[in-house]
């Protein structure tokens, strides 16, 4: 491509406009491809090594499907060279490996204070561009059902939108029956509901992923696929790996009903995901063996613990902590001190309410619900700590999370006092966190209650939407379980869990000798 590539110390040094020089001469070779038959390669690829359950080899699947779709309005769409599309994925899969953001083993194994921010800033840059993960349309359906449907008046709904929430997963059913992974609408052809809904998640092809280039260009794409799931082209409406992308339309409509209909939308959504999350244990409870509490409980009464859920059985308890708090646009563009402090108030706040949890049942042994009077009685049961976000955050969620904690808590923000800058209150409450998180872990390793080498490592951060897709599985709360001692490189704690029934499903039954 006619480009020299500085390499100092291992890394690659970019010069100034490089990067983009180089995508556009990529661009303009995908611009000669049908790039349609081109996403559907990618999609086709991924399915292939899916099936091999080969998850911990990958390409930037995310990075070159944005980059096709920004395209596709350049594109005549023509030419399906088989091996020019195979090539360019060659190309675009060598660019985003310069930047050297899949971690080997041994570094994801050894993250310290000193290389945490580093490590996390990797994951968040490697999940802008890798991951691809297909959820049931159920899961979505289920979102919109639990988490949005409780918080909207449907008249209003309607009225704003041009449809119900019904039609909507009408609609959502409907793509689930489609066998292409590229699918196409006419506006003519279309009942008026779905055509509302089409236009309501489309934009243009020629302004979908605007800007979207390199690495050191992500603050600067606008118009984003993730948020915008329906390209408007020749005077189609195409949905493009739905099948992969199918979450993207419930981030999308929650941004939609907070700056049309509903200002408050993410703050009731964290007490609806607590309800819902609550329901869906209770409907498999008696399948797998276990009492489920909830809500607040004594002792101590000064502090009027809560707990979001508690699911009991004679040798385990799993203590359950719900955040709806996601990576904000600075955090997913590369800001370290967004990124920590945005994880620091997602995982970090829930182990501290799970941490206070784990210490009243090792001191007191008995706690008492206060609405309905029940007893949980603790009996040296192994405690799990689960803390559950209605965002996957993909890779992030694969660390050894006692690592993570003991790095965390000996971090703080500077914050000065006299300055002013965005999301300031937030940097104060994410140090107020590690603080009272550090205290409880001190407290509990002083008590000689617990052993905290297995409190530290029996915890695991999971995305709400493996809980939702899964439940219904045999083997659900056993597979839960597994994930806590089961670490591997991959870009999404799904491809563990997928992995850990995959081996589950291939044991033999012990044969019994006569």
């Amino acid at each position: 491509m006619g480009e020299v590539i500085e390499v100092v110390d291992g890394s690659v040094l970019f010069q100034k406009g490089q990067e983009e020089r180089i995508v556009k001469k990529i661009e303009n070779k995908l611009s000669k491809l049908h790039l349609f038959n081109f996403i559907r390669f990618i999609f086709d690829f991924y399915q292939d090594n899916k099936k091999k359950h080969n998850v911990e080899h990958t390409i930037p699947y995310k990075y070159i499907i944005n980059l096709l779709i920004k395209n596709i309005s350049t594109s005549k769409h023509k030419n399906n060279d088989s091996k020019k599309i195979i090539s360019s994925t060659e190309l675009l899969n060598s660019f985003i490996s310069l930047y050297q953001l899949k971690e080997d083993k041994f570094e994801s194994m050894n993250v310290s204070e000193h290389s945490l921010v580093d490590h996390l800033k990797k994951q968040v840059l490697y999940s802008n561009f890798y991951p691809l993960y297909s959820v049931k349309t159920n899961t979505l359906i289920e979102y919109i059902k639990n988490i949005i449907k409780p918080s909207v008046d449907e008249t209003k709904f309607l009225k704003v939108f041009g449809f119900t929430a019904n039609e909507l997963i009408d609609f959502f059913e409907l793509l689930d029956i489609q066998t292409d992974d590229i699918v196409s609408f006419e506006k003519e052809n279309v009942y008026k509901s779905d055509q509302k809904i089409l236009e309501l998640f489309a934009i243009d092809a020629e302004n979908i992923n605007k800007n979207y280039s390199s690495l050191s260009n992500l603050q600067n794409s606008t118009n984003l696929f993730s948020m915008n799931p329906v390209v408007k082209y020749k005077s189609k409406f195409w949905i493009i790996g739905f099948k992969y992308f199918k979450m993207n339309f419930y981030n999308a409509l929650v941004d939609k009903i907070r700056k049309g209909l509903h200002k408050d939308i993410n703050r009731e959504i964290g007490s609806n995901v607590d309800v819902f999350v609550e329901d869906v244990f209770e409907r498999i409870k008696n399948k797998h063996g276990y009492e489920i509490f909830s809500g607040n409980y004594k002792p101590p009464k000064k502090e009027n613990p809560e707990s979001d859920l508690i699911l009991s059985t004679k040798d385990e308890i799993i203590l359950i902590e719900n955040k709806n708090k996601y990576l904000t646009n600075l955090s997913f563009s590369g800001s370290d001190s967004n990124i920590l402090k945005d994880f620091v108030l997602s995982f970090a706040l829930s182990q501290k309410q799970l941490f206070k949890h784990q210490r009243n049942l090792t001191r007191y042994k008995t706690i008492k619900f206060t609405q309905d009077q029940r007893e949980l009685r603790y009996e040296n049961q192994n405690i799990v700590k689960l803390s559950v976000s209605t965002n996957n955050w993909l890779n992030i969620m694969n660390n050894n999370t006692k690592q993570v904690i003991l790095s965390l808590i000996k971090l703080r923000f500077n914050i000065e006092e006299s300055e002013t800058y965005d999301n300031k209150a937030d940097f104060v409450k994410a140090n107020k966190c590690l603080d009272e998180l550090c205290g409880i872990i001190n407290e509990l390793n002083e008590s000689g209650n617990v052993n905290m080498n297995i409190a530290l490592n029996q915890t695991l951060f999971l995305p709400l939407e493996l809980i939702v897709d899964k439940y219904t599985d045999d083997n659900f709360i056993n597979c839960l379980k597994s994930l806590v001692g089961m670490k591997m490189n991959t870009d999404n704690i799904m491809n563990i869990y997928d992995y850990s029934m995959f081996i589950t499903s291939r044991k033999s039954p012990s044969s019994t000798s006569t």
